[in-house]
């Protein structure tokens, strides 16, 4: 139904953030996306993974509305196809960058338990390190903060939508942390950013110390073994 995105191959054992997956997640209207633009991530090399952002493209190739409060029943038909695509879109890019074992940054609101257990079982056992940032926000300033990115443009869900993932989410938030242990921050993105400047420091600091730690995880070094192995075959060694 809709045209491919472009992906361009990239794969390569010195890439930067090889074999390390930052999972970010929090509540629509928490402020992820401000909070990862503050944080400077992009020096880091991770490869980004937001299915909203290619909803949004999609949405805006049919010319569709970003207001899904205000939409009638055959745009809610079309969104759900679109959701469906931009899924399976998302899929396919990070497929692609597995294949390199590519640094990964995967945006979502997180209110899968199930899904963000098995999709870090599948990257460790493919050899990656796995941390999550949980960005944690009050109810009313996430539905205060939906409405304003509608206001301007952006995507506006329902406030009951918004509501549910905040409860769920809120249910899940200790057993993420015992999840990933040491390897998880909450982010409490209440207030202006220049009063959390030294927290966003130190949460810098701790993600830059993670992609840049050396890589132990068995499967990750003998993968690196073989591409070394058949990289030195392809120039005749």
């Amino acid at each position: 139904m809709f045209n491919r995105l472009s992906i361009r191959k990239e794969a390569g054992i010195h890439d930067p953030g090889i074999f390390k997956a930052i999972f970010f997640v929090g509540s629509p209207g928490s402020g992820k996306t401000t909070i990862q633009n503050s944080l400077g991530l992009n020096p880091l090399g991770l490869k980004v993974l937001d299915q909203d952002d290619i909803t949004t493209s999609l949405l805006s190739r049919l010319n569709l509305p970003f207001r899904f409060d205000q939409m009638d029943d055959d745009q809610r038909l079309q969104l759900r196809m679109i959701r469906d695509e931009a899924k399976g879109l998302t899929r396919s890019r990070e497929d692609l960058y597995l294949k390199g074992r590519l640094g990964l940054l995967i945006d979502g609101t997180g209110k899968s338990m199930n899904h963000q257990v098995d999709h870090k079982r599948d990257l460790e056992e493919a050899g990656y390190d796995t941390f999550m940032i949980f960005v944690e926000n009050t109810l009313e300033g996430c539905i205060q903060r939906n409405k304003q990115r509608g206001a301007e443009g952006g995507r506006q869900l329902k406030d009951e939508d918004v509501i549910n993932i905040w409860k769920t989410l809120h249910n899940f938030i200790n057993e993420y942390k015992n999840l990933f242990g040491s390897h998880f921050i909450c982010v409490e993105n209440v207030g202006p950013l220049e009063m959390q400047s030294d927290t966003l420091a130190e949460v810098r600091r701790a993600l830059v110390h993670f992609v840049q730690s050396p890589i132990t995880n068995p499967n990750a070094l003998k993968w690196i073994e073989m591409a070394k192995e058949q990289r030195q075959k392809q120039r005749g060694f």
